[in-house]
């Protein structure tokens, strides 16, 4: 165990030295651009706004950050600012990538269709597609499809764009279907990074009555009727209004992620499991092109686990219909408040709940854990039946020091904030 640690920060120092040292320096000596902020709060909640508004005049913010609020079906904060690269203004109209907070609808469609009588947790996969079966994934239920226990944490064949951008989804099902586990079936949870999507999208092409596969769903169900822009992949005609991602964060926020990694034990194993090359397992056999962030051609791949886009305001909003489901709800309250006796226990002390992400309350406030996703760099998408609140943050700067338990600095204080006026 000592040898491991040894190892960590031997490999930490030299991440440091050639990743972050270069960016503290030319941090230091950059032009800084214009302070931009804009957006509205509702008055309860104007220490968010100053807290949004002081990162910015600071310079903690490299690059720019959206942060949007939903309360009892009220848009209460509603905030971007900074830049989408490196010298266009952020918009309100702006989409993020969310990454890996994209799982949250993921989990949302299989949920609706769970409540809708159309499959149940403990049912066996086979029973709805017979296929996954092959080569001993026979004993999977649909909860451990949904809490990453299918023993598909990486396709063991290489995955082509082809077969990606196939809209039937029927490649993909039958390479998946026909893949033999990777890891134990039914056994720990094991990530799945970018296949956790593809597996929920067979499901559920086999559940639904008119057997949409997931882009589909999302659409009719969730988009269309919430009237919000949630695309998964984005088009090339429509990539001009997406964020660059940029790599690097203000000088202090690098201290605060080293104090991190250094004193939390669950961001330390994260940072572990990207610097060990763990992170490049799960992205075995998928095209190269699909860790290429930046590029159009990346983007418009339809790929449910990662590459969301959407406003913080249009994804607070399906997070806030799920928080308060006064009318016309994705899932009642009484249905969401029933999925954390689902959960599943994983590395870097997460917990599964039938796709979502348990999270801490902020503040340690009294009820149950959020629910939602966390993304790769700080993006984070939750929804809270106690308070009755959704929200959506997202940072094009990737922060490597998040995790669903650590949130980056800039979100920590809007969620700090958000919570003290909610418990006023």
């Amino acid at each position: 165990m000592g040898l491991i640690k040894s190892c960590f920060y031997v490999a930490f120092i030299a991440f440091f030295l050639v990743n972050i040292l270069p960016v503290l320096w030319n941090s230091y000596t950059a032009k800084p651009l214009p302070v931009h902020v804009q957006g509205t709060v509702k008055e309860s909640f104007k220490e968010v706004e100053s807290i949004f508004s002081r990162f910015f005049e600071e310079g903690r913010v490299v690059g720019g950050a959206a942060y949007s609020v939903y309360h009892r079906g009220r848009l209460v904060v509603d905030l971007w600012g900074g830049y989408t690269d490196e010298a266009s203004p952020w918009r309100h109209d702006t989409l993020g990538l969310f990454f890996s907070a994209t799982k949250a609808i993921a989990a949302t469609c299989a949920n609706m269709l769970i409540y809708r009588g159309h499959m149940k947790p403990d049912d066996l996969v086979i029973k709805y597609w017979p296929e996954f079966g092959n080569n001993g994934k026979d004993n999977v239920t649909v909860r451990m499809l949904l809490n990453h226990q299918g023993g598909l944490s990486y396709p063991s064949s290489p995955v082509t764009e082809d077969v990606i951008l196939d809209e039937s989804g029927l490649l993909l099902d039958e390479l998946l279907a026909n893949q033999r586990p990777v890891s134990q079936p039914g056994g720990p949870a094991v990530y799945h990074a970018v296949t956790f999507a593809w597996v929920v999208s067979g499901l559920i092409r086999r559940v639904d009555p008119q057997r949409r596969e997931l882009v589909r769903f999302v659409r009719e169900e969730i988009s269309e009727p919430l009237d919000v822009e949630f695309r998964i992949g984005l088009p090339l005609n429509e990539s001009y209004r997406s964020v660059r991602i940029l790599h690097g964060v203000s000088s202090r926020d690098h201290l605060y992620m080293l104090n991190t990694v250094l004193t939390d034990s669950n961001a330390r194993n994260l940072m572990i499991f990207m610097l060990t090359g763990a992170f490049d397992n799960a992205m075995r056999n998928v095209p190269e092109i699909v860790s290429a962030f930046n590029s159009p051609y990346t983007r418009r791949l339809p790929i449910g686990s990662m590459y969301g886009f959407a406003s913080t305001r249009d994804f607070a909003r399906i997070m806030g219909r799920l928080a308060h489901p006064d009318k016309d709800p994705l899932l009642p309250k009484s249905y969401s408040d029933g999925i954390l006796q689902y959960s599943t226990p994983a590395d870097y002390n997460l917990l599964f709940a039938l796709g979502f992400v348990n999270k801490p309350r902020p503040l340690s406030s009294q009820g149950p854990p959020l629910l939602g996703h966390p993304g790769y760099g700080g993006q984070e998408a939750y929804f809270d039946t106690t308070e009755g609140i959704g929200y959506a943050y997202t940072q094009n700067a990737l922060y490597m020091g998040a995790t669903a338990n650590v949130e980056a600095p800039l979100l920590k204080e809007l969620l700090d904030a958000t919570y003290r006026a909610l418990l006023k």
